[in-house]
C-alpha cells in the first residue's frame, strides 16, 4: 500500500483573512495544493474536479457562532461531502469545540493568532495517521505470511522426521 502524499487544501475564507498566511504555510507545490476561496460554489467545483483516488483532500471551513450563517455552513460541509466522501473538514471555530453537528469532522481549531499553525499541525497528523494506519496493515500481513510459512516449515520437517523413522 502506497503511502498517500499529495494534499489538495481546500479554504473557505469569506473575509480573505488567513489566504496569504495558509497559501505561504503549504507553499510546497510537491506536496500541497491550496486552493483558497469565497465563495463555496468554487470550492465545490474544485473538489468535484480533484478526484485523484491517492491523496488527501483536507477542507477548512470558518464555522460562524451567529445560527443563520452557521447552517449555511453545515449545508456547505454536507455538500462537501456528498461530492468526495473521503474528505476531512478542519473547522475554525469562534470559541468552544461545535457539538450536534450533522456531518463529522476530523478536528476543530480555533480562529485566533495561531490558527494557522493548528491548521498545519492538523493536517500533518492527519498524514501521520493514515501512514501509521498502512504500516500497520503491512506488519500485519507480514506476521501473517511469516506465521503460515513457519507452520509449513514445521509440518514439513516433523514429515520428513516421521518418514525416516517409519522406514526403520
Amino acid at each position: 500500500m502506497a503511502v498517500k502524499e499529495f494534499t489538495h487544501l481546500f479554504c473557505l475564507d469569506d473575509k480573505k483573512s488567513y489566504s496569504a498566511e495558509i497559501k505561504n504555510r503549504f507553499s510546497d507545490s510537491s506536496r500541497y495544493n491550496v486552493i483558497v476561496s469565497s465563495s463555496p460554489s468554487e470550492i465545490i467545483n474544485s473538489v468535484k474536479s480533484s478526484q485523484a483516488k491517492k491523496c488527501f483532500k483536507v477542507a477548512v471551513i470558518p464555522l460562524p457562532d451567529k445560527p443563520d450563517k452557521r447552517s449555511a455552513a453545515e449545508s456547505f460541509a454536507m455538500s462537501l461531502l456528498s461530492e468526495s466522501p473521503d474528505i476531512n473538514i478542519i473547522l475554525m471555530t469562534h470559541g468552544d469545540r461545535p457539538a450536534n453537528l450533522p456531518f463529522p469532522f476530523y478536528s476543530s481549531v480555533p480562529a485566533n493568532n495561531n490558527s494557522i499553525h493548528r491548521i498545519h499541525n492538523s493536517v500533518k497528523r492527519l498524514i501521520s495517521e493514515v501512514a501509521l494506519d498502512s504500516r500497520r496493515k503491512r506488519v500485519r500481513i507480514s506476521s501473517i505470511v511469516l506465521a503460515m510459512t513457519t507452520l509449513f516449515s514445521l509440518g514439513a520437517l516433523y514429515l520428513a522426521w516421521y518418514l525416516s523413522v517409519a522406514r526403520y
